[in-house]
């Protein structure tokens, strides 16, 4: 994914409105269950400045 970030930095107050962020927030999964991944991305965390939560869905 290009241009999308989980986390920006507060003392920058226009870091989310200029979308220049990092991505540190991940999920990590075994070789052995990678298959079992449907989707993965991050939420629209609205008008909240820090973090952005991110979604992981399997199949089981």
């Amino acid at each position: 994914m290009k241009d999308v970030y989980s986390w920006w930095a507060q003392r920058i107050r226009t870091s989310k409105i200029n979308n220049s962020g990092w991505r540190i927030d991940y999920f990590l999964v075994s070789d052995r269950i990678k298959e079992q991944v449907k989707r993965s991305e991050m939420i629209d965390s609205g008008p909240r400045q820090d973090h952005t939560p991110i979604l992981l869905e399997m199949e089981i």
